[in-house]
């Protein structure tokens, strides 16, 4: 049992890794300059990787997706090559994906947060996800994050 918890939280840490790693490739390729690469406790406890800002949406779309693209990828080749028999891995990526898409704090509440018509700078991305809570879009959001969260239980078990 310890074992496999030990074994679960390095999957994790190295999901979150590749994870943060897509954040830094992506950036290099559209030439974004990275000003911090660290680890903060607020919300929660979460890696992150920090750019100078863009004015193009479209790149910060790019930036923004391409963590949550890694992980993707990562699954569809975990799920082709039954590498679910690992039940660490699993819950792993169980854990990293309700982390990953949750609908309080994620790139994804950052991505509404740009789309927003208030948008200017990232500075302003903070007040405006939480300006974005129980919108109408949040609990669109927060039941499609449910359900996925029941679908990758279904996966587990």
């Amino acid at each position: 049992m310890g074992i496999n918890v030990l074994y679960t939280i390095l999957c994790l840490f190295s999901l979150i890794i590749i994870h943060e790693l897509g954040h830094v490739i992506s950036a290099l390729i559209l030439n974004l300059k990275i000003t911090k690469v660290g680890f903060q406790w607020i919300p929660y406890p979460h890696a992150y990787v920090k750019i100078k800002w863009t004015k193009s949406k479209i790149k910060a779309l790019i930036y923004l997706l391409s963590g949550s693209f890694m992980t993707i990828v990562l699954l569809a080749i975990s799920l082709i090559n039954n590498f679910f028999g690992l039940q660490a891995l699993a819950m792993a990526f169980f854990i990293q994906l309700i982390i990953e898409f949750n609908p309080f704090y994620s790139d994804f509440t950052i991505i509404r947060a740009i789309f927003s018509d208030k948008s200017e700078d990232q500075e302003t991305h903070a007040a405006l996800m939480k300006e974005q809570l129980f919108t109408p879009l949040w609990y669109v959001h927060f039941v499609a994050w449910v359900f996925l969260i029941f679908q990758l239980k279904k996966l587990l078990i």
